[in-house]
């Protein structure tokens, strides 16, 4: 437990307690001695969100009217003497009145001189002697902190004074975990009414002095609203204990969320096993046969037999079309993951040269396989070809020049270096020189562009939604956009927009599950460059069968934010919208109705 009292940002202490939290519910027979250690070092604690873990835990698992107390007693200690207000109200008297008798201190405390040091003779720069002397005051240390600051204050007052409020709605279902709990242990105990009443109004006395300090202005920021509603529901369900709903809600249903999470947890970690066990499956075998097709004879295939060697390439070619056909994909999304779909047509077949690429995306590099072919009769040389980047698209090196007779054809490769997921352009012409002619006539046929999709360096990831918080809380670049589809599911639209966008959803099956036409679901993404993807997806059903709502992508950096955002707008203006909804026939005919009159 010596990790979690760390108050460095950088620390460990956040993990350490998520561990702890998930250890104390696997393993009951180590529940009790980590309760103790975990409540022994709870007053030390200086990290919100390892002190809200923690009081989350002692509400959660103090089952014994011991343990109750000793919790009790160590939230006593970390928020310091009750009432808050008026506590630190006396104390700041009490420092005035003594900075104010030690600015008039008396003569029999003056400050004590040193004896004088021994005079120097001295020589002045006009030859003259002089005398120097020095005489030293001994000051008091300052080594000491101020009294009263909020180091030395107790862990939760310090945070509340510094107008940190993100425990206190944790604090508050802790108190009224832990008074539910006391009074169904106290009542089995002769006195127990008296003792489990001044126990609730013991938590009650702790809520009612953060409130009163919220909004008193003393504390560095003032309490917000929802934190004070969420304190008021707890003071008033202290109040009156007896209510089945809202004791069954801390009871009960606040332990089976956790189970539900942790379930859902599990689950996730045995999906990924599993796809990572698909993943490693090795696409050749270690006894497959080893082709060289420069060793073959001339017309023979892989068998000996005659077959088309053409056919063989657009057969190997399309393999991973007639495998996603086999799994019962669509035929179009089956197109697109075929190596054809990378092949861009960058001139006409009207021109002097046709000239064809194949977009080959390996992480950080782009190569270009351009097909050129000659349509004339005349014979090209000094063919090149002179392409130019925008945006983090850098060339590698110039391409090499061809001579290429009548009809005849050639393959000329160029590599581009690729720095970041912004949405880049290719463009540039073919240059040539017709044999037999003037040496200053340079023929130029341009290109067409060529757009590389961000698509391409951006895969799902997964984090914890500590780190999505985190993550996102600190992303400067946030890119909203707003839900148009034709769509009538809410759990159509979140798979087709993880299709759209490549990220994977982080929110779980059991969150998504709800009949109240509203969801809303976080989603992750990372590139080949390490930057990391956010988005979060809220959507409504209306009563008219439409889907709104909005979507808001955020990223470190600019260019992802953007790229996706068009990406996500440009693919949901692909799908048509609903057809308005007809006016009821009553509203028609007393419109008719209506222009009879005039």
């Amino acid at each position: 437990m010596d990790f979690i009292v760390d108050a460095d940002a950088n620390s460990a202490a956040a993990d350490v307690i998520v561990f702890v939290r998930e250890a104390i519910e696997r393993l009951p027979q180590l529940r009790e001695s980590l309760l103790n250690q975990l409540l022994d070092s709870f007053h030390m604690i200086r990290t919100p969100v390892v002190s809200g873990a923690a009081l989350w835990i002692a509400g959660e698992y103090a089952h014994s009217l011991k343990q109750v107390q000793q919790a009790m007693s160590e939230i006593q200690r970390a928020i310091g003497e009750l009432p808050i207000v008026e506590s630190e109200a006396r104390a700041a008297a009490a420092l005035a009145a003594g900075e104010f008798e030690a600015a008039a201190p008396s003569s029999a405390e003056a400050p004590s001189l040193s004896a004088p040091m021994p005079a120097k003779r001295l020589v002045a720069a006009d030859g003259t002697y002089i005398t120097q002397s020095a005489l030293s005051q001994a000051r008091p240390s300052a080594s000491a902190g101020p009294v009263g600051s909020r180091s030395d204050k107790p862990a939760l007052r310090a945070m509340y004074l510094d107008g940190d409020y993100s425990t206190a709605p944790i604090l508050a279902s802790t108190l009224v975990k832990l008074a539910l709990r006391a009074r169904e242990l106290a009542a089995a105990e002769p006195n127990g009414v008296p003792v489990s009443n001044a126990f609730s109004a013991q938590c009650m006395l702790i809520l009612a002095s953060i409130l009163h300090l919220g909004r008193s202005g003393l504390a560095t920021a003032e309490i917000d609203d929802d934190v004070h509603e969420r304190l008021m529901v707890c003071v008033r369900v202290l109040a009156d204990p007896d209510d089945p709903i809202l004791a069954g809600i801390f009871r009960r249903d606040c332990h089976h969320a956790f189970l539900e999470m942790l379930q859902a947890q599990r689950q996730r970690e045995e999906e990924a096993k599993v796809a990572d066990s698909k993943n490693k499956k090795a696409a050749i075998q270690a006894d497959d046969m080893i082709e060289f097709r420069q060793l073959k004879p001339k017309g023979a295939s892989d068998l000996g037999s005659t077959e088309d060697e053409f056919e063989v390439s657009l057969q190997r070619a399309k393999g991973a079309s007639d495998g996603a056909s086999a799994e019962g994909e669509s035929s179009a999304s089956a197109v697109d993951m075929t190596k054809l779909s990378r092949v861009f047509q960058l001139t006409g077949f009207s021109d002097p040269i046709y000239a064809e690429a194949y977009v080959n995306i390996n992480q950080y590099d782009i190569v270009l396989d351009v097909l050129v072919v000659n349509q004339t009769n005349d014979t090209l040389q000094n063919l090149t070809i002179e392409l130019t980047t925008m945006s983090d698209l850098k060339l590698g090196e110039k391409p090499s020049t061809h001579t290429i007779r009548p009809h005849d054809f050639c393959t000329i490769r160029a590599s581009i270096k690729v720095s970041s997921t912004d949405t880049g352009t290719i463009f540039g012409n073919v240059v040539y020189d017709i044999a037999g002619s003037a040496a200053a006539d340079r023929n130029c046929v341009v290109l067409n562009d060529i757009h590389v999709d961000i698509m391409d360096y951006i895969v799902p990831t997964s984090c914890s939604d500590e780190e999505f918080r985190s993550m996102w809380a600190t992303f400067d670049w946030e890119n909203s956009l707003p839900v148009l589809t034709g769509l009538t599911s809410l759990t159509d639209y979140l798979h087709y927009f993880e299709k759209i966008t490549n990220m994977k959803t982080l929110t779980t099956d059991a969150a998504l599950m709800s009949d109240s036409g509203i969801l809303v679901a976080n989603l992750a993404a990372k590139s080949l460059f390490g930057e990391d993807a956010l988005a979060n997806l809220s959507i409504e059903l209306t009563g008219e069968g439409r889907i709104v709502g909005r979507v808001r992508i955020r990223s470190r950096t600019q260019g992802i934010a953007v790229a996706l955002g068009k990406k996500f707008t440009l693919s949901q203006s692909s799908v048509p919208l609903p057809p308005s909804k007809p006016a009821a026939p009553a509203e028609v005919a007393a419109e008719n109705d209506g222009e009879t009159a005039e």
